[in-house]
Formats: structure tokens, sequence, C-alpha cells
């Protein structure tokens, strides 16, 4: 079970009003929405101008095991640098039946916790319609 004291609480995003106050996630969801928001970044930010995730630059490269491998890297990095509450322990990418999605197994460790998570972040290969 997730420690909200260790793992902490966030707004949810996209943010969404309630009452005149924005809905919050806390626990293995704050950190899930973490991973997935932070990969998402493919430039800049005003708050932020180092954080780049680079995996849009991907999106166009053809699906062989240098795709993976560079997923792989690319993924390791931005998490190892930018979300400092867990430690990745491996990553397993998988193509789906139609080629155009990677689907990233991150198994990561929550440190503080000494607990053992898995979030499967999708590397679209093309723009979903």
């Amino acid at each position: 079970m997730a420690n909200t004291d260790t793992i902490g609480t966030s707004l949810q995003f996209p943010i969404q009003l309630l009452n005149g106050g924005g809905e919050t996630v806390s626990g293995d969801d704050n950190i899930h929405q973490s991973i997935f928001t932070l990969l998402g970044v493919d430039e800049p930010t005003f708050f932020a101008a180092e954080l780049n995730s680079k995996l849009k630059r991907l999106q166009f490269e053809p699906n062989d095991d240098v795709l993976k491998s560079l997923l792989t890297v690319y993924i390791k990095d931005t998490l190892k640098t930018f979300e400092k509450r867990i430690k990745v322990i491996s990553i397993k990418n998988e193509v789906d039946n139609e080629g155009s999605t990677i689907n990233c197994a991150i198994t990561f460790e929550i440190i503080r916790e000494k607990r053992i998570d898995t979030f499967v972040y999708p590397f679209y290969k093309q723009l979903v319609k």
C-alpha cells in the first residue's frame, strides 16, 4: 500500500476542477502520473527549460532493436534525472500487433518504501485518430 507521506500528493493532470478546487492524486497514482507527464514532454517548458524526454525524436524511426534500445536509454535518463522518488530496475519494450505503439513496461523501486512497482508507458509511432 502506498504511503502518501513519502510519495506525496499533487494536482491531477489534466487539471480538473471540483467544488472550486483542483482534483488531486496521491500514492502510486501520483508517481504514475509523474512518469507519464515526464516522458510526454518533448520540448522545454517555461519553468523547466532543461526538461525534455527526447522521445518524440524517435517517432519516425523503424520498429527495430535500435529503436527499443534508444527508448530504454531515453526513458532511463529522463526518470533518473527528474523523478527522484524512484529507481528504474528494468524496461521491456513490446510492439503491439499493428506496429503503431510500443508499450514500454517500466519496472521501478519506490526508494523510500523499498517497494517494486510497474508502469506501462505507450509510445505512439503514429498519431492516434
